[in-house]
C-alpha cells in the first residue's frame, strides 16, 4: 500500500490486499474511522472518504464518499458486497 503526503487517518482504518494488490492513496485524504479499502484501487487527492466506509473501486481527485462504493461516483448504505471479490483477502490494520 501507499499512502500519500499530509493524510488523516483515523481509528480502526483497514487497508486490505486482493491478489497482491494493494490501495495507492493520494496526498492530502481524509479517511474516517473503521473504513475500510480494498484492492488495486486508487484513492485520488484531496478526497475524504467517511467513517465505516467500504470502498473497493477507484475514487477520483477531490471526491467525498460514505457508505458503500459500488463503482465510480455510486453511494449506498444498503447495498450487499458480492462476496467473490473478498475471497482470499489479506488485511493490514493501521492506528
Amino acid at each position: 500500500a501507499r499512502v500519500g503526503r499530509d493524510c488523516c487517518l483515523y481509528q480502526n482504518v483497514t487497508i486490505g490486499e486482493i491478489d497482491r494488490r494493494a490501495p495507492k492513496i493520494g496526498d492530502r485524504c481524509f479517511i474516517g474511522a473503521g473504513a475500510v479499502l480494498v484492492g488495486g484501487i486508487t484513492v485520488g487527492n484531496d478526497v475524504k472518504i467517511g467513517a465505516g466506509a467500504i470502498v473497493h473501486d477507484d475514487v477520483p481527485d477531490g471526491v467525498t464518499h460514505i457508505g458503500i462504493i459500488l463503482s465510480t461516483g455510486m453511494k449506498s448504505g444498503t447495498a450487499p458486497l458480492p462476496e467473490c471479490r473478498f475471497r482470499n483477502v489479506k488485511l493490514l490494520k493501521i492506528f
